[in-house]
């Protein structure tokens, strides 16, 4: 399973809101903006609800597939960063 949220050491994400590191691609994270609201499921699934100015969906990334997610300290799970 993967670890709960964290804000970056340096305290900023380089403009984003938050970043998903997935099993497939460790040696980078995914961005995601301010909009994007990301949450914890039963059973360690991510969701990733992508912002209202983009195409509405909703991705579900089950345990395993999925390692980390680094945070602004604003930007809690189940909301926006906004």
């Amino acid at each position: 399973m993967g670890t709960v949220p964290s804000a970056a050491a340096s305290g900023k994400l380089s403009g984003m809101a938050f970043k998903v590191r997935f099993t497939e691609d460790r040696d980078r994270m995914s961005d995601y903006d301010t909009g994007d609201v990301y949450d914890f499921l039963e059973s360690g699934v991510l969701s990733i609800a992508y912002a209202a100015n983009k195409a509405k969906w909703t991705e579900y990334h089950r345990p395993g597939t999925w390692v980390r997610v680094a945070a602004e300290s604003h930007h809690l799970p189940s909301q926006t960063g906004q």
